[in-house]
């Protein structure tokens, strides 16, 4: 149904994207539901960046997704608005880093670049599953300090 049209694709990510602003990560992963409905525009907003990847992912846009990025993260900071901006000031940084690896002229910096980060993403991605999996936070795990809570 999504995937049946372009348009449904775009409703869904702007819908997506108002989601994410009025909703919030549930504290401390209590409810795997209400952290299903807040990630899922995540995913989402991945279909619709694959879908329209080719208009989005030119070399010219870049500084677009910069600006939107500082400004996002500017907000964030400066105002303490709701966390879930982070979510979209992320996406944002994310389409910039893309483009601007990809644009490189090394193809053996950007190979590695990619397959670095495609492995690290992996890996916190399941850590996060094994900690809501387990019901409890991995906390004596050294590999990821970041993750720590205290």
């Amino acid at each position: 149904m999504l995937g049946e049209n372009r348009k449904n694709i775009l409703y869904a990510a702007v819908f997506s994207v108002v989601v994410i602003l009025f909703t919030s990560r549930p504290v401390g992963d209590s409810n795997a539901f209400l952290a299903y409905i807040h990630f899922l525009p995540v995913y989402v907003l991945g279909i619709f960046i694959c879908e329209y990847r080719d208009t989005l992912i030119e070399n010219e846009n870049k500084w677009y997704f910069l600006f939107a990025f500082l400004v996002l993260f500017g907000i964030r900071v400066v105002f303490d608005v709701t966390p879930s901006l982070s979510v979209l000031s992320k996406i944002f940084l994310f389409l910039y880093l893309f483009i601007t690896l990809s644009s490189t002229n090394m193809p053996y910096v950007t190979t590695h670049c990619h397959g670095w980060l495609r492995q690290v993403s992996l890996f916190i991605f399941f850590m996060g599953i094994l900690s809501v999996f387990f019901g409890r936070r991995l906390n004596s795990l050294t590999l990821i300090p970041w993750a720590r809570v205290s």
